[in-house]
């Protein structure tokens, strides 16, 4: 009896510790550019209530390049990327959606980073939310190398 009592106490906990959680996403996108930039975009529609929660981002690249992380701006088009969903238990599709070579203009740049050639740069994001009509973009300098953008984030 105690041991049944002990395993629904832990589950009850388990289950309010991921309460309102709808999932935990994660989208790469991997380019070889030639004398260009890579862009990715996650970015909510309108009328949702859902939040996206960033967790961090790295960035690989083979050649030394400069990227900025950049808020919200003017969205005009992308090519969309899927996501890959961290915890199919909870199978929901992600809200917010991810693009590259994205068309945005009028960001805010709130971090500029340097990554040297063959090397990875890991970003903390995890103080940052989307609401609704806001996004998140990484932003490559013009380079003539491969890059590899990776995003992830959880959705409330």
């Amino acid at each position: 009896m105690r041991r049944l009592l002990t395993l629904f106490i832990v589950s009850v906990i388990g289950l309010f510790g991921q309460a309102g959680l709808l999932g935990t996403y994660t989208v790469e996108r991997e380019a070889s550019l030639s004398a260009s930039a890579e862009v990715l975009t996650l970015r909510l529609g309108s009328g949702t209530n859902v939040r996206a929660h960033l967790d961090g981002a790295s960035v690989y690249a083979s050649a030394a390049t400069e990227f900025t992380v950049e808020r919200d701006g003017t969205f005009a088009s992308g090519s969309a990327l899927t996501e890959n969903e961290l915890n199919p238990d909870f199978d929901s599709a992600a809200t917010a959606v991810a693009t590259h070579t994205t068309s945005i203009s009028s960001t805010t740049v709130i971090a500029r980073h340097t990554v040297a050639a063959a090397g990875t740069i890991v970003i903390d994001l995890s103080d940052i939310q989307l609401n609704a009509e806001e996004a998140i973009t990484i932003r490559t300098e013009s380079v003539t190398a491969t890059v590899i953008i990776n995003l992830q984030w959880r959705e409330r």
